[in-house]
């Protein structure tokens, strides 16, 4: 969503990344999928803490002004809210690509990310 302020040169931008909540490919009815005989979250075989990941938001927020007639700012700040990315048991993170407990491919493993760019056009 962009906000088209009355300021000239002013543009606001504010971004939503919203991932839905996922089930351990174990769990799933697909016998592709399944896990083994006997390895149930009700039998302690799979951890609650793996079984599902629940959904998570992160907003980010960016503005950008015209300082002159070559020169632009661009400031912004991303996971504006600093929300902790999944944590997930080592069993699961092993085989599928976890770091440090957690899927920084998908989720902010950086928490707050503040930037800023100074651009000068010759």
């Amino acid at each position: 969503m962009i906000w088209g302020s009355p300021w000239r040169g002013l543009e606001v931008s504010l971004a939503w990344r919203y991932f839905s909540p996922v089930t351990l490919d174990a769990l799933s009815p697909n016998p592709n999928l399944a896990a083994p005989p006997g390895q149930t979250v009700a039998n302690g075989g799979i951890s609650n803490t793996d079984a599902r990941i629940s959904s998570r938001s992160y907003f980010d927020l960016s503005s950008a002004i015209q300082l002159g007639s070559r020169v632009s700012l661009r400031v912004g700040i991303n996971n504006l809210l600093d929300k902790a990315p999944p944590i997930v048991g080592t069993d699961v993170g092993n085989d599928i690509g976890a770091n440090g407990n957690t899927f920084p491919q998908v989720y902010d493993s950086l928490g707050r990310y503040i930037f800023g760019t100074l651009t000068a056009e010759f």
